[in-house]
């Protein structure tokens, strides 16, 4: 009976130190942000060429290291006119266009008093494709940088707002090419156009 008694109170322990144990554990840190965003794009031309001013939308899956470093993989697309001026006998030229960046870096996120709020600088390198109708679509390598501010509302969401610099690498930037069936007659240009977009949206942390 003793025995009995002994292994009763030993299992019971056991449970309720287990039981303990359990309650106390952290939960597991999230590690991932999946962020949408839509903003307003702002193009640069030249004298050949003007790209209109769009909305731009954006996507990004972020690696959380730890509170202050994230890896960022992103991706954002926008459609819009090229406008090509008139040169000499051809008349101006619009034509809808697109483009797209992908890219990768690292969020670097400044320590403040509010562990919710995370404002941070981003640094990115990666490749973007563009194109007009009719055309051929063009790539080559590109780079950005943003500056924003993430807020978590609660442990699964938040927003996320930011303004992003993102251009062509030099020498390496994209051809555009439209032709015109009333007009027989190409018109080209090259860019290396800088772009600056402000964009807002929400986060989701898994």
């Amino acid at each position: 009976m003793k025995q009995l008694l002994c292994i009763v109170f030993v299992l019971f322990n056991s449970l309720l130190l287990f039981s303990q144990t359990t309650t106390s554990i952290a939960p597991k840190p999230k590690r991932f942000d999946l962020s949408a965003m839509v903003g307003w794009n702002f193009v640069s031309g030249n004298s050949s060429y003007k790209v209109v001013n769009a909305p731009i939308y954006s996507a990004a899956v972020n690696y959380i290291l730890n509170d202050r470093t994230h890896i960022e993989l992103n991706y954002n697309y926008m459609t819009s006119d090229m406008m090509y001026k008139s040169y000499g006998a051809v008349p101006e030229i619009r034509s809808p266009y697109y483009q797209g960046f992908i890219q990768a870096g690292i969020m670097r996120i400044f320590a403040i008093s509010n562990p919710n709020l995370m404002p941070y600088t981003l640094a990115t390198i990666g490749g973007m494709y563009s194109g007009v109708k009719g055309g051929e679509t063009h790539g080559g390598f590109a780079a950005g940088i943003n500056f924003g501010v993430k807020y978590l509302m609660n442990e699964k969401a938040g927003i996320r707002i930011q303004a992003r610099l993102q251009a062509p690498l030099s020498g390496a930037g994209l051809g555009v090419g439209v032709g015109t069936g009333g007009v027989n007659v190409g018109v080209g240009s090259y860019s290396n156009a800088v772009q600056l977009d402000l964009s807002g949206g929400v986060f989701f942390r898994l």
